[in-house]
């Protein structure tokens, strides 16, 4: 609870002392399945190692050279099941997603996080933001993004779920 509130206060201390807006913003996702059976014990890596990323498509049409950003950040996520349908996510009890570069395995980024998912839980999730500039990560052709789960209880049943993120772009002045 303590980090939450920490990257809370320092999020919008962050975002309040800068008074530029956001260039243009980039919607991306991944998705992955969750399988009956896995246990409560340890916590569970899904990997997405091929999603593209469209920044630099992105700064290429609106004619502005990659060294111009001058920050991406993590501006939120949402993590829901894939086709819908009645699942509860109630047994999920904390998530983190990582951008992790595809050459050095090492060199992870926490962009999205939520400690403890509140009980009662059925659709979706919200996660909170980090505030790590991701810049030269989303300059990449590919992304490998990893997504962390640990469960309070065992899931349900077998499916899919999404995770919508947003980033925002700054360009310096």
């Amino acid at each position: 609870m303590t980090r939450i509130l920490f990257f809370s206060l320092i999020s919008v201390l962050f975002l309040s002392c800068n008074s530029k807006d956001a260039l243009f913003e980039i919607e991306m996702f991944t998705d992955f399945q969750i399988s009956l059976g896995l246990n409560t014990l340890e916590a569970h890596y899904f990997v997405d190692t091929n999603t593209p990323a469209t920044l630099s498509g992105q700064l290429q049409n609106l004619n502005i050279d990659p060294s111009e950003v001058s920050q991406v950040v993590a501006n939120g996520a949402t993590l829901r099941p894939k086709f819908g349908g009645e699942i509860d996510l109630d047994f999920i009890n904390s998530v983190n997603v990582f951008l992790v570069d595809p050459v050095d395995l090492n060199r992870r980024t926490e962009i999205f996080f939520m400690d403890f998912v509140k009980f009662g839980t059925k659709d979706e999730i919200q996660l909170f933001s980090s505030i790590s500039n991701v810049t030269e990560l989303l300059l990449k052709n590919n992304l490998r993004i990893e997504t962390r789960l640990e469960f309070r209880q065992f899931p349900p049943q077998t499916f899919e779920v999404i995770i919508d993120m947003g980033f925002s772009v700054f360009v310096e002045e």
